[in-house]
């Protein structure tokens, strides 16, 4: 095999790999924006520090793979519109809150505690424009429930 055809055979698999541990990254290059939640009666929650996916590939990525999250993180997925929404927690390995947002940021549905590893659709009770995912026992800790609004800002 001549030169060409060696590159030809490896490029395919090299460039593969390169994609492979730069998309990851690439999909989480953006700042997290800093976001509060405000209950019903007027409270705030701690910040939370938000990676954005608003993308579709960033969307599907979402927080599959990883093992570990700090205790003030999270994502929040930006859709273009409100629809009705399923999550679920394929190879996601971190136990997690999910709180659905319609167009104005009102939380319409909170499901706690969303077993990991798990294909079962989980849905909004209501149509949702923005999801966003926490640590687990994040919702209830700081009064994330129905009615409550996200107030998000720049760190």
């Amino acid at each position: 095999m001549n030169t060409n055809g060696v590159i030809r055979a490896v490029f395919p698999v090299f460039f593969s790999a390169v994609l492979l541990f730069i998309a990851p990254a690439y999909c989480f290059a953006q700042d997290p924006v800093a976001a509060k939640f405000r209950s019903p009666d007027g409270r705030l929650s701690v910040s939370f520090y938000l990676e954005v996916a608003e993308t579709p590939v960033k969307r599907m990525q979402g927080l599959m793979f990883r093992k570990s999250m700090s205790a003030d993180s999270g994502m929040i997925f930006i859709f273009p519109e409100s629809s009705a929404r399923s999550f679920w927690m394929k190879d996601t390995y971190i136990p997690l809150d999910i709180i659905f947002l319609d167009e104005k940021f009102e939380v319409v549905t909170v499901l706690h505690d969303v077993p990991i590893l798990n294909t079962q659709p989980r849905k909004s009770k209501e149509s949702a424009q923005y999801v966003v995912e926490l640590n687990a026992g994040k919702a209830n800790k700081n009064g994330i429930e129905i009615g409550s609004k996200l107030v998000v800002s720049k760190p």
